[in-house]
């Protein structure tokens, strides 16, 4: 199960470019992210390429109207809920 983390300040943009495998998103991040609140984050600890999570929020901003940023961190993604 992932953690939903709260008060983790979003760091500044990086524009560097890095490539990865795309695994699917699992469950589990949907059901955490479901849950969260504003300001909420939670960290996938993954190596999921950054177009496919782009994808995957912008489907979800889609569906249920919230909106989310996310930033690389060692070992995977960090993803903050917005709106």
């Amino acid at each position: 199960m992932i953690e939903i983390e709260k008060n983790v300040p979003i760091p500044p943009p990086n524009r560097t470019r890095k490539g990865g495998r795309p695994p699917a998103i699992g469950r589990d991040a949907v059901e955490a992210m479901e849950k969260m609140e504003v300001s909420d984050s939670i960290a996938i600890q993954a190596f999921i390429h950054k177009n496919t999570l782009y994808v995957f929020l912008a489907r979800e901003r889609k569906r249920t109207g919230k909106q989310y940023k996310m930033k690389a961190i060692p070992g995977g993604y960090r993803i903050w809920r917005t709106e």
